[in-house]
Formats: structure tokens, sequence, C-alpha cells
């Protein structure tokens, strides 16, 4: 579809055919940083035009004039003055008469295209410009359709565009989302769509004075370049010259200090503000611009902030303004000077900020225009609003690998899916690693419970700001159900972990409970209303169990009692019971420690007692255990009970002491043992089995006040002495020895019996005690042979003697056999000592 060629303007529709149009009119805007868009009204005499079928179809409209030879020769066609290659987005029918019908479209740059549609996408680790060109592939813009005129180093002591860690686009097309980003980043552009491009459209990305064209379209005149435009009032394009007919300047003021500031956790002890502003007594320059949280990393991003701040400031300081016709080399991006007089501001020329282009069948080609100085680097005001999530985003935690343990990185944080996020990622890769919000932090310590692959948490964002997420919370959903539902759990209060490691809290009025466990050897501490696992009571006060091993350890001492202590009111180590029986133990054992030690028995040691429970268990002072209960302590074991004591073992009772053993009952004493009883006697019974009592290297004393009786009601008593033994009575004796007994009295001797007889000398061999043994020796026959211990004859009639250990002597001949006489003797004979005493000697 074509528009006439009788016209100084021409639409073209491409492929689409059936019908003629004219331009009636137009106005078009130009801006930079920013797609074009012409309204253009044009004639037809097709009535019915398909207006959906002119819709995002390729579109040129161009600006004729009269060709400089056409008074030459009339035939010249028209001279191409300017063209706009654009995408046709609105189409509108106005109106129709009989002959014609009037239509309204709407061309617009193929970059705003990108306006339509909302996206909500993610980027890491990309730098802006990175980020920028990656959307404007999405929407198949080639290589050389898209050029970046950036200076290498943009900021000092930086890289000009860092790789970005996170950034996000969220609800927002993407020209929004380009925009945005580019504004922020101090980047502008212009787009280049002459007759003479070899793509339909370049968009040309700039951040420096470096970037603007200089002469025409051109951008490889030296910097000193730019258009040279008359200014005369009132010219017109009748005049075949283009020429500013009105040129306006206005000054406003700036800041006299801009000022940046953010905090950045990962290097907190980093002073993050950073400040500049102009020259001290600049004209024009008042008030702070102070702005905190424009997420920066480092000083040096920081004073790039400031830089791009200030220079937008610079760019609104000075505005100039107007109207003319000049056309071909008038667009965003390029540089014109005029033939007036030369404005201080503007030493190297003005730089079009946006055009606006009028025309038509009765009107005259015009345009008005804005424009900056154009020896400062351009910066576009902050016009695209960051989106911006006032309340929280569910997401999931990920993980490079499936793990049942929390997917956490070595500074507590996690990477999330956002949910409205479709693209694809390396395991674990969807965000940049959040912060996790905690109720309790600080150095080396806080609370902390780790989160596990696919939980899901509420995201919310620092100022709001899309690109600075962090974690604020965990939800239950319909996969990931809470522990608590339901019936009951309106009382309990629960922290359990993913292994079932819990804390229980039931607040249930008459069922107040606590419970901590650990599915591991299922180890349990239980306070209050004990229940089972189905709730049923089982038990009041406390429990600590397990199944594994179990270790009670104090330090400094450990008091266990079962005395009261009402609503917990006392002090921890409150053992005025324990010490008033202590006490009362102590002062029992004084009483028969001086019994014991007026009888002449062995005292127990009072003083040790004394200091251990004035030193050591009373506010258990020293490392020690106290152990008390007012009603009774119970010790029992299956198998073995050990009690050992590096000191004294002490054991004092205010009744009876009962001990008993269904075996064997063993008391040993490295010093001394002493049994006393003070009121009514002692006993010592075996009711089977012998009873001993040894002195093994002393004597042994049996004293009485009464009676001493020695009685065997079924068998002998012998009392036997291997030297003398002695029996006396009131002054009267009887003593036995080896060779001779003897009695004496001072009154008479009476013996009563059937007869008496002294037939002579006789002995009875006396019985030994074997210690080591412990048994009784009876004497045994031992005798011995001499003989030559060359020829093996017999010494006979040789005279020896023979001593016992205990020193009783036997001495004799050697028969005619050379043995010695036959003697009983309690000793091993390898215990007796011969010596022999050769005659003549």
């Amino acid at each position: 579809m074509n528009s006439q060629p009788s016209n100084h303007y021409s639409l073209k529709i491409l492929a689409v055919a059936g019908f003629e149009i004219d331009v009636i009119d137009f106005t078009l805007h130009e801006t930079l940083g920013r797609p074009f868009a012409a309204d253009i009204r044009v004639t037809s005499a097709r009535q019915d035009i398909n207006l959906v079928s002119l819709l995002d179809r390729y579109a040129l409209f161009s600006i004729h004039g009269p060709h400089p030879d056409a008074a030459l020769f009339p035939e010249t066609p028209p001279q191409l003055l300017r063209r706009w290659r654009g995408v046709v987005s609105h189409a509108r029918r106005l109106s129709a008469s009989r002959d014609e019908a009037l239509y309204e479209l709407r061309i617009e740059s193929r970059l705003a295209r990108l306006g339509e549609g909302r996206y909500s996408r993610i980027f890491q680790h990309q730098s802006v410009p990175e980020i920028i060109e990656a959307v404007l592939r999405r929407h198949d813009y080639r290589g050389h359709e898209i050029t970046w005129k950036l200076r290498p180093a943009f900021s000092q002591g930086g890289e000009a565009y860092p790789k970005l860690e996170y950034v996000t686009q969220y609800q927002e097309s993407d020209l929004d989302f380009i925009h945005r980003l580019a504004e922020k980043a101090g980047l502008y552009y212009y787009l280049v769509t002459e007759a003479d491009s070899a793509a339909w459209e370049t968009i040309v990305f700039g951040d420096d004075v470096d970037a603007y064209v200089r002469t025409g379209r051109d951008p490889a005149q030296p910097p000193q370049g730019g258009v040279k435009l008359k200014l005369r009032p009132q010219a017109g394009m009748a005049d075949n010259e283009e020429t500013l007919s009105r040129f306006e300047l206005a000054a406003q003021p700036i800041r006299a200090q801009i000022q940046r500031n953010d905090y950045n956790y990962r290097s907190a002890d980093t002073r993050l503000l950073s400040q500049g502003g102009p020259a001290d007594n600049t004209p024009g320059a008042r008030g702070v611009d102070y702005l905190w949280g424009e997420h920066y990393k480092d000083p040096a991003q920081g004073l790039r902030a400031v830089r791009i701040a200030q220079q937008r400031e610079h760019c609104r300081q000075w505005v100039a303004a107007g109207d003319g016709n000049c056309l071909q080399a008038f667009a965003p991006g390029q540089i014109f000077k005029h033939d007036g007089p030369t404005l201080a501001p503007a030493p190297d020329g003005w730089l079009l900020i946006s055009v606006q282009h009028q025309g038509g069948r009765r009107d005259a080609y015009r345009n008005a225009f804005s424009a900056t100085p154009a020896d400062r680097p351009y910066r576009q005001e902050l016009f695209t609003p960051a989106p911006n999530i006032a309340g929280a985003l569910p997401a999931r935690v990920v993980a490079p690998e499936k793990t049942h343990y929390g997917a956490i990185d070595l500074q507590g944080r996690y990477c999330v899916r956002m949910p409205f996020d479709l693209d694809e990622w390396s395991p674990g890769g969807d965000s940049r690693p959040l912060r996790l919000a905690r109720p309790y932090a600080g150095p080396e310590y806080g609370q902390h419970f780790p989160l596990h692959q696919g939980t899901e948490v509420l995201v919310s964002f620092v100022l709001g700001d899309v690109d600075r997420p962090y974690i604020s919370g965990c939800l239950h959903n319909s996969e990931l159900t809470d522990s608590n539902p339901g019936a009951y759990w309106d009382s309990r209060n629960l922290i359990r972990t993913w292994a079932n490691n819990k804390l229980r809290l039931e607040d249930r009025k008459g069922e107040e409970h606590i419970k901590l466990a650990t599915e591991f050897d299922k180890s349990q501490l239980n306070l209050g209303h004990l229940v089972n696992g189905q709730r049923a009571p089982r038990g009041q006060g406390f429990e600590l169990r397990t199944d594994g091993w179990g270790a009670l350890r104090a330090t400094k001492g450990l008091f266990i009692t079962t005395d009261d202590q009402p609503k917990a009111g006392g002090k921890q180590l409150d053992m005025q019971a324990a010490q008033a029986d202590l006490d009362n133990a102590l002062s029992n054992m004084q009483t028969l420690a001086d019994m014991a030690a007026q009888a002449r028995a062995l005292a127990a040691d009072i003083e040790q007692q004394r200091q251990l429970m004035a030193d050591r268990l009373s506010d258990l002072q020293k490392s020690a255990l106290l152990a008390h209960a007012p009603d009774g302590i119970g010790l029992s074991s299956g198998q073995h009970l050990q009690l050992a004591a590096g000191g004294n073992l002490i054991a004092t009772a205010g009744g009876h002491a009962d001990i008993g053993a269904i075996k064997r009952f063993t008391v040993a004493a490295g010093e001394a043992l002493s049994l006393f009883a003070h009121r009514l006697g002692a006993k010592l019974i075996a009711a089977q089995g012998k009873v001993e009592i040894q002195a093994q290297q002393d004597d042994i004393e049996l004293a009485a006040l009464k009676q001493i009786r020695i009685i065997s009601s079924g068998d002998e008593i012998i009392i036997a002495a291997n030297k003398k033994l002695t029996l006396q009575c009131g002054g009267s004796y009887l003593t036995l020895d080896s060779c001779k007994v003897e009695a004496g009295t001072r009154g008479d001797i009476k013996l009563h019996g059937a007869s008496l007889s002294a037939p002579g000398p006789a002995s009875m061999p006396t019985p030994a005690y074997d210690f080591p043994s412990a048994k009784v020796v009876e004497p045994r026959d031992h005798y011995f042979t001499l003989s030559n211990p060359s020829s093996g004859k017999p010494h006979a009639g040789m005279p020896y003697t023979i001593t016992e250990p205990d020193g009783v002597t036997h001495r004799g001949q050697t028969d005619g056999s050379g043995k010695t006489q036959t003697i009983k003797s309690s000793y091993a004979k390898s215990q007796l000592k011969i010596v022999f005493e050769p005659q003549g000697e």
C-alpha cells in the first residue's frame, strides 16, 4: 500500500496491496533514549480497509523536497530528505465521505514493540550492556543491529560495567526494563533508520560524548564537528534552506552536593558513603541530594553512582528549546550549532534531546526541539519506575544435588526458585544465595534451623527492591504439611527438625509438660505431665532416659535430693535438711567414738568426717556429690554394687545397720579392725563351718568382767602351746612345758578318781598351726639316715642333735643301720635342722 507521490510525505506499508493512501498530516516524536512514534492521518478511496491486517506491518515514512535541479529539469523526481522505518502499531478509521475515508495510523520504531507484554526474569552475573543485549536478542535483534559506543573505563578505580550478581525483571515490559537499566547505568541510545542503513533499524548505545553524532548521521566525523544552522526567525521550508526560527535558553539550579550510601553485608565494616558536587561557589548550586540504598557493592561503584547523578544534574542545568525546519540532520543524538551569538554554556554546540516533527498537505514542515550543551555526557532522568514488591513472594529452596540436609553455604545463605521464573538453570543456580532473616543473631551465635531442599519460603525485599531479596520466613503447604495440625494442637508448642529432634511444650491446663527428645537411642528429657505417643498419661515429674549410655556430670558439685521445695521458691543448693541429717550423723558418730575410746576400742576418725561435711559437702564447696531423701534411699543392682573411697568410707545409722550376704561377707583392714558394742554385747556365730580367730604375728587377748565359757557340745577342747601352758586362779596355778608339769597352791590339792598311777615318763606331740594355709598341723614321724656318700656304708653310733623351728631339740646316736631315733614333730622334715657330732672331736 503506497501513498500518492504528489505529496511531500509518503507512507508505504509493506506486504499490503490493493489500495492507495495519501498522507494528510503527521506528527512524529523522537527522543534520545526512546523509540520514535508517528501519528499519521491518511485518506484512501478504499473505505473498508481491514485495520487488523495493517497491524504489525513494516512501514516506511518518508519526507521529500524539491530536487536542486528541478528548475532546470522539471521531470526530476523530488529529493528524499528523511526516512523512518517502523511498524504499524495502531490503526483507526476516523470518518468517511462518498469519495474517500479518513484513517489514522501510528508508526513506531520496531523497538517500541518491546513495550508490549509483561515479563518476569532473572539475570545473574551479567553486566548491564550484556543484559540489554540479551533482551534484544530475545526479540531477534542481530549483532549488526546493536551498536555499543562505550568508554572502557567510565569510573575511577573500578569496572565501567561490572558483572551484576543478580538483576530481576519483574512484571514489566522488556522496553521498560531496558530503559530502567540504561537510565540508572548512565546509558542512552538513539535509532538509525535512514534509507542508506543496512539494517531496518540500528540501536546505538552510548555513555559519553564520543557517541554523539557530529555531522549528519555519521559518527565518524571529528568531535569538533556538528551541523551548522542559521538562526532566522520566521524562516520556512519554502526558502529551500534549513534554518532555526526560534532558539530559547533556560537555566535552573542544580544540587550543590550528591551523596550516595548503601550497605553490603559481605563487607559490613566497609563505609560505602560516596559524595561529590560542583566547585565551591558555583552559581545556582544549592541543596543536597542524599540517597540511601542505590544497591552498589563497593566504594568504586558508589563513586560511579555519584558521578552519574552529578552528570544528570549538569544535563538539566541548561536546556535549550526552539523551532525550525531543519530535517536532514536534525535527530536526537545529533550535535548542531547556529550562527547566532555564541553562548557560554555550549562551546561545543548543542546535543539534540528531542524533536517533534509536524507537516501536512496544507502546512509546511516544521519542528520543535529541546537540547542540552554537547560538552558533557548525557544522562537521562530516571523516568522509568523500578518495580517494587512491598510484600513477599513464595519460593522454594533449591540445591545443587538431592540431599536430605540443608542446602546452605558458608555464610548461612540459600538459593531459591522464584515462583515467576520460567527459565532453566543449572541445579541450585536458580538465584543468588539469599540471606535468611532470623529472630536472633550475633557474632558466632544466633538461632539456626537449616532449610531443606524443597522448603517453601517467603522472600521479601530490602526497600521493596526486586534485586535485593532475602528469606523472611518459611511456610507449610499441601505438599509439605504442618507438623501440628488439627485438634489437641491448640495448646501444644513444638520445635521439630527434619530428623524428628524436637522440643515440645504443652500448655493445656493440668497437662503442662515439656519434652526434649532425639530419635537416636530414644534419648529424652520429659518434664511435668508425662504422656506416651497416644497422649495417655504415664507419670508425673520428670524423666531423663535413653536406650544408650548416660552420664550426669557437674564439675563444681552435684546435689540430688527429694526434699520438698514448694513452687520452686527455694535456692538451688538449699540443703538444710540434708545438713541437719549429716550433723546428726556426725553427732551420733562422735558419741560412739567417745564410748569406743573409753572402752579402749578403736574410735572412728571423727575429724575427717567433720572436714568432709564442713569443707566439701556444705554448699558443695568442692567437687562433691550429695544425695538426700527424707524418707529413704534405695540402691539396687542385679549384679554388683561397688562403693569405693580414696579416703575414708563412712556409714552412720541412727537405728540399725543391717548388712547381709547370701554367700560370703568379708571385712579386711590394712591396719586394724575394731568391733565395738556399747550396750547389748556382741555375737559371732557360724551356723555351719569353723570359726577361726588368728593373730598371725602377735597375741590374742580374751577378757571379760564376768564368766568366760568355752564349751564343745559334741567333741573335745584342745588347748595347745608349743612352749608353756599356764592356768591361774586366785594364786593357785598349773604350768605345763615340754619336760615338766607343775601345780601350786597355798591350800590343799585334792585329786578325786578311782585310781592314781605313775608308770613313768611320757609325752604327747604338740600340734602346730600353719598360718599361711590357716591349718592345724598334727605331729608326724620323722627320722634321718647317715651313710658314707662314697661307699654308701652306714655310720653307726654317730651322735646328733635335731632342732625344730620353735627351738625344741632331740639328741641321740644312730643305730647300726645309720638311722636316728624316730621323733614326732608338727613341722615338715625340711624344716628340721640336724647336726652330727663325729666322735673324737
